[in-house]
Protein backbone atom coordinates (compact mmCIF):
# COMPACT_ATOMS: atom_id res chain seq x y z
CA UNK A 1 0.00 0.00 0.00
CA UNK A 2 1.54 3.36 -0.84
CA UNK A 3 1.88 6.19 1.64
CA UNK A 4 2.87 9.99 0.99
CA UNK A 5 4.04 11.43 4.23
CA UNK A 6 1.73 11.75 7.17
CA UNK A 7 -1.28 11.82 4.71
CA UNK A 8 -3.70 9.31 5.09
CA UNK A 9 -4.26 7.48 1.22
CA UNK A 10 -7.70 6.55 -0.47
CA UNK A 11 -7.66 2.99 0.75
CA UNK A 12 -6.95 3.68 4.64
CA UNK A 13 -9.60 6.05 4.53
CA UNK A 14 -12.13 3.12 3.98
CA UNK A 15 -10.40 1.01 6.07
CA UNK A 16 -10.21 3.50 8.67
CA UNK A 17 -14.11 3.67 7.92
CA UNK A 18 -14.55 -0.11 8.03
CA UNK A 19 -12.94 -0.21 11.26
CA UNK A 20 -15.35 2.23 13.17
CA UNK A 21 -18.25 0.21 11.73
CA UNK A 22 -16.95 -2.17 13.62
CA UNK A 23 -17.34 -0.48 16.81
CA UNK A 24 -14.70 -3.00 18.42
CA UNK A 25 -11.83 -0.76 17.84
CA UNK A 26 -11.34 2.55 19.58
CA UNK A 27 -9.57 5.61 17.89
CA UNK A 28 -6.51 5.03 19.51
CA UNK A 29 -6.50 1.09 18.09
CA UNK A 30 -7.23 2.96 14.43
CA UNK A 31 -4.70 5.50 14.94
CA UNK A 32 -1.98 2.63 16.02
CA UNK A 33 -2.73 0.51 12.65
CA UNK A 34 -1.67 3.36 10.36
CA UNK A 35 1.15 4.95 12.23
CA UNK A 36 4.86 3.97 11.02
CA UNK A 37 8.10 4.59 12.04
CA UNK A 38 8.81 8.37 10.45
CA UNK A 39 4.91 8.42 9.96
CA UNK A 40 2.90 10.33 12.64
CA UNK A 41 -1.00 10.54 11.88
CA UNK A 42 -2.89 13.03 13.58
CA UNK A 43 -5.82 11.59 15.63
CA UNK A 44 -8.13 14.67 14.24
CA UNK A 45 -7.68 12.72 10.76
CA UNK A 46 -9.34 9.94 12.70
CA UNK A 47 -12.09 12.53 13.85
CA UNK A 48 -12.52 13.71 11.02
CA UNK A 49 -13.59 10.54 9.22
CA UNK A 50 -15.72 9.34 12.08
CA UNK A 51 -17.90 12.92 11.64
CA UNK A 52 -18.06 12.74 8.19
CA UNK A 53 -15.88 15.43 7.32
CA UNK A 54 -16.86 16.25 3.32
CA UNK A 55 -12.54 15.69 2.77
CA UNK A 56 -13.75 12.02 3.51
CA UNK A 57 -17.37 11.83 2.61
CA UNK A 58 -17.13 10.44 -1.06
CA UNK A 59 -15.02 7.35 -0.14
CA UNK A 60 -16.14 4.39 0.56
CA UNK A 61 -16.01 1.85 3.81
CA UNK A 62 -13.72 -0.94 2.89
CA UNK A 63 -15.42 -4.48 2.78
CA UNK A 64 -15.37 -7.75 5.37
CA UNK A 65 -12.84 -8.81 3.38
CA UNK A 66 -10.27 -6.31 2.79
CA UNK A 67 -10.79 -5.20 6.37
CA UNK A 68 -9.57 -8.65 7.19
CA UNK A 69 -6.83 -9.05 4.65
CA UNK A 70 -5.31 -5.79 5.89
CA UNK A 71 -5.12 -6.91 9.54
CA UNK A 72 -3.96 -9.76 8.69
CA UNK A 73 -1.37 -8.72 6.46
CA UNK A 74 -0.59 -5.96 9.14
CA UNK A 75 0.05 -8.74 12.16
CA UNK A 76 2.13 -10.73 10.12
CA UNK A 77 5.25 -7.46 10.06
CA UNK A 78 7.70 -7.30 12.09
CA UNK A 79 6.96 -3.51 12.97
CA UNK A 80 6.93 -2.56 16.42
CA UNK A 81 3.47 -3.14 18.21
CA UNK A 82 1.23 0.12 18.75
CA UNK A 83 1.09 -0.63 22.64
CA UNK A 84 4.76 1.26 23.17
CA UNK A 85 3.04 3.97 22.67
CA UNK A 86 3.58 6.60 26.00
CA UNK A 87 0.06 7.15 28.36
CA UNK A 88 1.59 10.54 29.97
CA UNK A 89 -1.49 12.76 29.93
CA UNK A 90 0.14 15.25 27.06
CA UNK A 91 0.67 12.97 24.51
CA UNK A 92 0.03 14.65 21.41
CA UNK A 93 -2.49 11.73 20.77
CA UNK A 94 -4.33 11.84 23.71
CA UNK A 95 -4.56 15.46 23.83
CA UNK A 96 -5.74 15.55 20.45
CA UNK A 97 -8.46 12.24 21.23
CA UNK A 98 -9.61 14.47 24.30
CA UNK A 99 -9.69 17.64 23.12
CA UNK A 100 -11.69 17.69 19.38
CA UNK A 101 -12.93 20.17 17.43
CA UNK A 102 -16.26 21.75 16.66
CA UNK A 103 -16.99 23.84 13.19
CA UNK A 104 -19.67 26.13 13.58
CA UNK A 105 -18.76 28.69 11.91
CA UNK A 106 -15.43 28.86 13.48
CA UNK A 107 -13.23 26.01 14.47
CA UNK A 108 -13.54 25.75 18.37
CA UNK A 109 -12.21 22.96 21.48
CA UNK A 110 -14.98 20.63 21.94
CA UNK A 111 -14.50 20.61 25.61
CA UNK A 112 -15.27 23.97 27.98
CA UNK A 113 -13.63 25.34 30.76
CA UNK A 114 -14.09 22.86 33.77
CA UNK A 115 -12.68 21.85 37.42
CA UNK A 116 -9.94 20.04 35.08
CA UNK A 117 -9.82 22.78 32.11
CA UNK A 118 -8.53 25.93 31.89
CA UNK A 119 -8.07 28.12 28.54
CA UNK A 120 -5.21 30.28 28.10
CA UNK A 121 -4.93 32.65 24.67
CA UNK A 122 -1.23 32.67 25.10
CA UNK A 123 1.55 31.86 26.79
CA UNK A 124 3.75 34.36 28.54
CA UNK A 125 5.81 33.41 31.63
CA UNK A 126 5.14 37.30 33.02
CA UNK A 127 1.59 35.25 33.92
CA UNK A 128 3.58 33.01 36.24
CA UNK A 129 0.93 33.45 39.13
CA UNK A 130 -2.14 32.96 37.43
CA UNK A 131 -0.56 29.92 35.86
CA UNK A 132 0.56 28.32 39.08
CA UNK A 133 -2.52 28.96 40.85
CA UNK A 134 -4.72 27.64 38.45
CA UNK A 135 -2.07 24.38 38.75
CA UNK A 136 -2.42 24.77 42.55
CA UNK A 137 -5.63 24.51 42.92
CA UNK A 138 -6.49 21.66 40.40
CA UNK A 139 -3.40 19.87 42.46
CA UNK A 140 -6.18 20.22 45.63
CA UNK A 141 -8.86 18.68 43.60
CA UNK A 142 -8.37 16.10 40.58
CA UNK A 143 -5.88 17.44 38.97
CA UNK A 144 -6.25 19.17 35.39
CA UNK A 145 -5.28 21.08 32.23
CA UNK A 146 -3.81 24.40 30.98
CA UNK A 147 -4.26 24.82 27.24
CA UNK A 148 -2.45 27.91 25.61
CA UNK A 149 -3.68 29.19 22.50
CA UNK A 150 -7.18 28.74 23.20
CA UNK A 151 -9.28 31.76 23.63
CA UNK A 152 -11.20 31.16 27.66
CA UNK A 153 -14.85 32.79 26.73
CA UNK A 154 -15.40 31.72 22.79
CA UNK A 155 -12.98 28.88 23.03
CA UNK A 156 -11.97 29.62 19.35
CA UNK A 157 -8.18 27.72 18.72
CA UNK A 158 -5.74 31.05 17.86
CA UNK A 159 -2.71 28.66 18.61
CA UNK A 160 0.50 29.63 20.25
CA UNK A 161 4.20 29.36 18.21
CA UNK A 162 5.19 25.96 18.20
CA UNK A 163 8.60 26.49 19.55
CA UNK A 164 6.95 28.06 22.76
CA UNK A 165 6.77 24.62 24.67
CA UNK A 166 9.51 23.10 23.23
CA UNK A 167 11.64 26.05 24.34
CA UNK A 168 10.70 26.48 27.98
CA UNK A 169 12.39 25.06 30.79
CA UNK A 170 9.90 23.25 32.91
CA UNK A 171 12.20 23.30 36.08
CA UNK A 172 12.03 27.00 36.07
CA UNK A 173 8.06 25.93 36.74
CA UNK A 174 8.69 23.66 39.38
CA UNK A 175 11.36 26.08 41.17
CA UNK A 176 8.52 28.95 41.18
CA UNK A 177 5.94 26.51 42.60
CA UNK A 178 8.02 25.56 45.44
CA UNK A 179 9.44 28.62 46.30
CA UNK A 180 5.32 29.90 46.54
CA UNK A 181 3.49 26.42 47.92
CA UNK A 182 3.73 24.07 51.10
CA UNK A 183 4.97 21.04 48.27
CA UNK A 184 6.57 20.35 44.61
CA UNK A 185 3.68 19.47 42.48
CA UNK A 186 4.28 17.00 39.53
CA UNK A 187 3.61 18.96 36.11
CA UNK A 188 4.22 18.01 32.44
CA UNK A 189 4.31 19.83 29.27
CA UNK A 190 3.48 19.13 25.99
CA UNK A 191 1.71 20.59 22.66
CA UNK A 192 -0.75 19.19 20.34
CA UNK A 193 -1.95 20.34 16.66
CA UNK A 194 -5.79 20.99 16.20
CA UNK A 195 -7.02 22.52 12.72
CA UNK A 196 -3.10 23.11 12.05
CA UNK A 197 -2.26 24.91 14.84
CA UNK A 198 -0.20 24.88 18.00
CA UNK A 199 -1.39 23.95 21.34
CA UNK A 200 0.66 23.87 24.38
CA UNK A 201 -0.78 22.30 27.70
CA UNK A 202 0.62 21.89 31.37
CA UNK A 203 -0.62 19.25 33.42
CA UNK A 204 -0.66 18.71 37.20
CA UNK A 205 -1.32 15.73 39.08
CA UNK A 206 -3.51 15.49 41.96
CA UNK A 207 -1.44 16.09 44.90
CA UNK A 208 -1.09 13.22 47.05
CA UNK A 209 -0.25 14.85 49.70
CA UNK A 210 -3.52 17.80 50.09
CA UNK A 211 -4.26 20.41 50.89
CA UNK A 212 -1.50 22.13 49.27
CA UNK A 213 -0.79 25.60 50.73
CA UNK A 214 0.02 28.67 49.22
CA UNK A 215 3.15 30.44 51.13
CA UNK A 216 3.76 33.50 48.78
CA UNK A 217 2.42 36.78 49.32
CA UNK A 218 3.51 38.52 46.04
CA UNK A 219 1.14 38.78 42.81
CA UNK A 220 -1.82 36.66 42.79
CA UNK A 221 -0.74 34.44 46.00
CA UNK A 222 -1.83 35.27 49.65
CA UNK A 223 0.37 33.32 52.29
CA UNK A 224 -1.59 30.66 54.04
CA UNK A 225 -4.23 30.51 51.35
CA UNK A 226 -5.49 27.36 49.76
CA UNK A 227 -6.50 27.43 46.40
CA UNK A 228 -8.87 24.99 45.21
CA UNK A 229 -10.56 24.19 41.17
CA UNK A 230 -14.20 25.07 41.07
CA UNK A 231 -15.89 24.40 37.57
CA UNK A 232 -14.39 26.80 35.34
CA UNK A 233 -12.64 28.87 38.13
CA UNK A 234 -9.91 28.75 40.63
CA UNK A 235 -10.69 30.48 44.12
CA UNK A 236 -9.73 30.13 48.35
CA UNK A 237 -11.27 26.82 48.82
CA UNK A 238 -14.92 27.06 50.68
CA UNK A 239 -15.43 25.19 54.20
CA UNK A 240 -17.34 21.71 52.33
CA UNK A 241 -14.35 21.18 49.93
CA UNK A 242 -11.75 22.12 53.04
CA UNK A 243 -13.29 19.68 55.58
CA UNK A 244 -13.21 17.08 53.09
CA UNK A 245 -9.61 17.22 52.28
CA UNK A 246 -8.75 17.68 55.47
CA UNK A 247 -11.08 14.66 56.39
CA UNK A 248 -9.19 12.48 53.37
CA UNK A 249 -5.96 13.79 54.96
CA UNK A 250 -6.65 12.49 58.18
CA UNK A 251 -7.72 8.92 57.02
CA UNK A 252 -4.41 8.79 54.91
CA UNK A 253 -2.25 9.57 57.77
CA UNK A 254 -4.56 6.89 60.47
CA UNK A 255 -3.93 4.71 57.54
CA UNK A 256 -0.21 5.01 57.25
CA UNK A 257 -0.09 4.90 61.00
CA UNK A 258 -1.44 1.50 61.37
CA UNK A 259 0.60 0.04 58.32
CA UNK A 260 3.65 1.20 60.28
CA UNK A 261 2.17 -0.49 63.65
CA UNK A 262 2.09 -3.62 61.64
CA UNK A 263 5.25 -3.20 60.30
CA UNK A 264 6.70 -2.92 63.52
CA UNK A 265 4.54 -6.24 65.25
CA UNK A 266 5.88 -7.77 62.25
CA UNK A 267 9.46 -7.05 63.30
CA UNK A 268 8.73 -7.12 66.80
CA UNK A 269 9.04 -4.09 69.15
CA UNK A 270 12.03 -4.93 71.12
CA UNK A 271 14.25 -4.88 67.23
CA UNK A 272 12.29 -1.44 65.41
CA UNK A 273 13.52 2.40 66.35
CA UNK A 274 11.98 5.78 65.25
CA UNK A 275 13.58 8.39 63.78
CA UNK A 276 12.73 11.72 63.95
CA UNK A 277 12.98 13.77 61.56
CA UNK A 278 13.17 17.10 63.31
CA UNK A 279 15.75 16.33 66.09
CA UNK A 280 17.67 13.34 64.08
CA UNK A 281 16.81 11.30 67.26
CA UNK A 282 17.04 7.34 66.73
CA UNK A 283 15.37 6.39 69.79
CA UNK A 284 14.19 1.80 69.84
CA UNK A 285 13.10 0.21 73.03
CA UNK A 286 16.87 -0.43 74.72
CA UNK A 287 19.10 2.50 73.25
CA UNK A 288 19.22 5.46 71.08
CA UNK A 289 21.53 7.71 69.17
CA UNK A 290 21.66 10.74 67.15
CA UNK A 291 22.60 11.90 63.45
CA UNK A 292 24.59 14.98 63.67
CA UNK A 293 21.96 17.85 62.60
CA UNK A 294 23.67 18.76 59.13
CA UNK A 295 23.37 15.39 57.90
CA UNK A 296 19.51 15.26 58.39
CA UNK A 297 18.74 17.16 55.51
CA UNK A 298 21.00 14.49 53.02
CA UNK A 299 17.72 12.13 53.97
CA UNK A 300 15.23 13.48 50.83
CA UNK A 301 11.66 12.37 50.47
CA UNK A 302 10.56 13.95 47.39
CA UNK A 303 14.22 15.50 45.27
CA UNK A 304 16.48 12.15 45.89
CA UNK A 305 13.61 9.40 46.42
CA UNK A 306 10.00 9.28 46.40
CA UNK A 307 6.68 7.65 48.33
CA UNK A 308 5.86 5.32 45.64
CA UNK A 309 8.99 2.89 44.91
CA UNK A 310 6.06 0.49 44.72
CA UNK A 311 2.88 1.75 44.04
CA UNK A 312 0.86 2.56 47.21
CA UNK A 313 3.51 1.92 49.19
CA UNK A 314 5.26 4.88 50.98
CA UNK A 315 9.02 4.40 51.06
CA UNK A 316 11.40 6.44 52.82
CA UNK A 317 14.91 6.18 50.78
CA UNK A 318 18.24 7.06 52.87
CA UNK A 319 20.76 8.94 49.51
CA UNK A 320 23.99 10.11 50.41
CA UNK A 321 26.70 10.02 52.91
CA UNK A 322 24.77 9.38 55.82
CA UNK A 323 27.38 8.78 58.22
CA UNK A 324 26.02 7.16 62.47
CA UNK A 325 27.67 9.26 65.38
CA UNK A 326 30.38 6.70 67.14
CA UNK A 327 32.51 3.93 65.59
CA UNK A 328 30.61 0.95 66.45
CA UNK A 329 27.06 1.70 64.76
CA UNK A 330 25.75 -0.08 61.43
CA UNK A 331 24.91 2.21 58.31
CA UNK A 332 22.09 0.60 56.30
CA UNK A 333 22.58 1.93 52.73
CA UNK A 334 19.56 2.11 49.96
CA UNK A 335 20.69 3.15 46.45
CA UNK A 336 18.01 3.49 44.01
CA UNK A 337 20.87 4.05 41.18
CA UNK A 338 22.43 1.24 42.22
CA UNK A 339 19.59 -1.51 40.65
CA UNK A 340 19.45 0.75 36.96
CA UNK A 341 20.34 -1.19 34.09
CA UNK A 342 21.54 0.43 30.56
CA UNK A 343 17.82 -0.77 29.55
CA UNK A 344 16.52 1.03 32.19
CA UNK A 345 18.69 3.98 31.27
CA UNK A 346 17.67 3.64 27.48
CA UNK A 347 13.74 3.08 28.10
CA UNK A 348 13.70 6.18 30.43
CA UNK A 349 15.35 8.31 27.26
CA UNK A 350 13.25 6.97 24.26
CA UNK A 351 10.15 7.73 26.37
CA UNK A 352 11.24 10.70 27.86
CA UNK A 353 9.98 9.41 30.88
CA UNK A 354 12.04 8.68 34.11
CA UNK A 355 10.87 6.14 36.54
CA UNK A 356 13.36 6.95 39.73
CA UNK A 357 14.75 10.19 40.10
CA UNK A 358 16.84 11.90 37.42
CA UNK A 359 19.46 11.93 39.64
CA UNK A 360 19.94 8.35 40.33
CA UNK A 361 20.06 7.68 36.24
CA UNK A 362 23.20 10.07 36.40
CA UNK A 363 24.86 8.21 39.03
CA UNK A 364 23.95 4.90 37.40
CA UNK A 365 26.12 5.78 34.72
CA UNK A 366 29.46 6.07 36.87
CA UNK A 367 28.81 1.78 37.69
CA UNK A 368 27.76 0.32 34.34
CA UNK A 369 30.67 -0.79 32.33
CA UNK A 370 29.84 1.04 28.78
CA UNK A 371 30.94 4.09 28.72
CA UNK A 372 29.07 6.11 26.11
CA UNK A 373 24.82 6.70 27.42
CA UNK A 374 22.26 9.89 27.19
CA UNK A 375 23.20 11.95 30.52
CA UNK A 376 21.64 15.48 29.53
CA UNK A 377 17.96 14.64 29.52
CA UNK A 378 18.61 13.54 33.04
CA UNK A 379 20.37 16.39 33.78
CA UNK A 380 17.76 18.44 32.43
CA UNK A 381 14.57 16.99 34.12
CA UNK A 382 16.15 16.75 37.26
CA UNK A 383 16.60 20.71 36.80
CA UNK A 384 20.57 20.71 36.71
CA UNK A 385 22.89 23.17 35.30
CA UNK A 386 26.48 21.87 33.81
CA UNK A 387 28.19 22.61 37.08
CA UNK A 388 25.55 20.83 39.20
CA UNK A 389 25.53 17.94 36.34
CA UNK A 390 29.31 17.86 37.08
CA UNK A 391 28.76 17.69 41.51
CA UNK A 392 26.65 14.72 40.71
CA UNK A 393 29.07 12.87 38.81
CA UNK A 394 31.96 13.60 41.35
CA UNK A 395 29.88 13.08 44.43
CA UNK A 396 28.52 9.49 42.81
CA UNK A 397 29.85 6.49 44.97
CA UNK A 398 31.59 4.05 42.28
CA UNK A 399 33.82 1.19 42.71
CA UNK A 400 35.43 2.37 39.21
CA UNK A 401 36.53 5.81 39.75
CA UNK A 402 38.16 6.08 36.34
CA UNK A 403 34.50 5.60 34.67
CA UNK A 404 33.67 8.55 37.15
CA UNK A 405 36.47 10.44 35.56
CA UNK A 406 35.66 9.71 32.13
CA UNK A 407 32.17 10.90 32.37
CA UNK A 408 33.44 13.98 34.11
CA UNK A 409 35.76 14.70 31.12
CA UNK A 410 33.24 13.86 28.34
CA UNK A 411 30.44 16.29 29.94
CA UNK A 412 33.21 18.65 30.73
CA UNK A 413 34.22 18.83 26.97
CA UNK A 414 30.91 17.36 24.93
CA UNK A 415 32.24 15.05 23.26
CA UNK A 416 30.69 12.83 21.49
CA UNK A 417 31.56 8.83 20.80
CA UNK A 418 34.48 8.16 18.27
CA UNK A 419 34.48 7.35 14.59
CA UNK A 420 30.79 8.94 13.20
CA UNK A 421 29.81 8.35 9.93
CA UNK A 422 30.74 9.36 6.67
CA UNK A 423 27.51 11.90 4.74
CA UNK A 424 28.37 10.26 1.61
CA UNK A 425 27.97 6.36 3.20
CA UNK A 426 24.62 7.60 4.78
CA UNK A 427 22.85 9.70 2.79
CA UNK A 428 20.23 8.34 1.92
CA UNK A 429 19.13 7.02 4.88
CA UNK A 430 20.03 10.27 6.66
CA UNK A 431 17.54 11.74 3.55
CA UNK A 432 14.56 8.98 4.68
CA UNK A 433 14.73 10.49 8.46
CA UNK A 434 14.51 14.02 7.23
CA UNK A 435 12.05 13.77 4.91
CA UNK A 436 9.99 11.72 7.29
CA UNK A 437 9.79 9.08 5.25
CA UNK A 438 8.37 5.85 5.89
CA UNK A 439 11.75 3.27 7.40
CA UNK A 440 12.19 -0.32 6.86
CA UNK A 441 13.93 -1.19 10.08
CA UNK A 442 12.77 -4.87 9.32
CA UNK A 443 16.22 -5.56 8.16
CA UNK A 444 19.60 -5.43 10.62
CA UNK A 445 21.66 -4.10 8.20
CA UNK A 446 19.33 -1.36 7.23
CA UNK A 447 18.70 -0.77 10.73
CA UNK A 448 22.18 -0.45 11.32
CA UNK A 449 22.18 2.60 8.80
CA UNK A 450 19.73 4.47 10.13
CA UNK A 451 21.18 4.27 13.35
CA UNK A 452 24.31 5.97 11.43
CA UNK A 453 22.26 8.23 10.04
CA UNK A 454 20.71 9.43 13.60
CA UNK A 455 23.88 10.45 14.57
CA UNK A 456 24.01 13.47 11.88
CA UNK A 457 20.51 14.31 12.76
CA UNK A 458 20.07 18.36 14.70
CA UNK A 459 17.90 20.81 14.84
CA UNK A 460 18.64 22.34 11.59
CA UNK A 461 17.66 19.42 9.55
CA UNK A 462 15.51 16.74 11.76
CA UNK A 463 12.86 17.59 13.97
CA UNK A 464 13.81 16.23 17.55
CA UNK A 465 10.22 14.49 18.26
CA UNK A 466 10.54 13.05 14.98
CA UNK A 467 14.19 11.76 15.60
CA UNK A 468 12.74 10.44 19.24
CA UNK A 469 10.14 8.33 17.78
CA UNK A 470 12.30 6.30 15.15
CA UNK A 471 14.67 5.28 18.19
CA UNK A 472 11.92 4.19 20.53
CA UNK A 473 10.64 1.98 17.65
CA UNK A 474 14.03 1.17 16.76
CA UNK A 475 14.62 0.18 20.69
CA UNK A 476 11.02 -1.71 20.91
CA UNK A 477 12.19 -4.03 18.34
CA UNK A 478 15.52 -4.20 18.63
CA UNK A 479 16.95 -3.45 22.43
CA UNK A 480 19.45 -6.46 23.85
CA UNK A 481 20.17 -7.59 20.26
CA UNK A 482 24.22 -7.57 20.74
CA UNK A 483 24.80 -6.92 16.43
CA UNK A 484 23.06 -3.20 17.25
CA UNK A 485 24.03 -2.69 20.79
CA UNK A 486 26.62 0.06 20.18
CA UNK A 487 25.45 1.06 17.36
CA UNK A 488 22.34 2.39 19.57
CA UNK A 489 24.27 3.58 22.67
CA UNK A 490 26.36 5.81 20.07
CA UNK A 491 22.89 6.71 18.56
CA UNK A 492 21.52 7.88 21.80
CA UNK A 493 24.19 9.50 23.49
CA UNK A 494 24.49 11.96 20.26
CA UNK A 495 20.84 12.38 20.06
CA UNK A 496 21.29 13.71 23.58
CA UNK A 497 24.31 15.94 23.56
CA UNK A 498 22.89 17.62 20.20
CA UNK A 499 19.45 18.14 20.37
CA UNK A 500 19.40 18.41 24.74
CA UNK A 501 22.90 19.13 25.48
CA UNK A 502 23.48 22.11 22.95
CA UNK A 503 20.94 23.46 23.32
CA UNK A 504 20.43 24.16 27.46
CA UNK A 505 24.00 23.21 28.80
CA UNK A 506 26.39 24.48 26.25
Amino acid sequence: MAKSGNHLQTEEVALIKAMLKDQKFTKQDILAYFSRPGRSINQARINEISSGHERYAAIPSASNEQLTSYLSKWEDTSLPSPDFAEQSPVHPDLLTLRFSTNNGGQIEVAATESYDVEFKESFNWSNADKYCKTLAGMANNKGGYILFGVEDKTRKIVGIKQTKMDQFDISKLNQFLSQNFSQALMVEKGQFTLSGKTIGSFYVYTSDHKPVICRGNKGLFSSGCIYFRYPGETKSIHEPELTQLLEEKRQRDEERTLKLMAQISSVGGERSAVLNLNSGEIAGTSSSFLLDETLLDKIKFISEGSFDEKAGAPALKLIGDIQPIGPHATIVKHEVSDSITETDIHRAFVSQQCKYNPKAYIKAQINLQPKWFPIFFFAKKAGLSLDELKEVITSASTDYPSRASEQLERVDKGTLPSGPPSKNNVQKYLSEICNENELDITEIDKTKSYLKALRLTNENNSNFEHVLNITKNIWKKYHGNNDLVSYFRNALTTIDKVFIGDKYFY
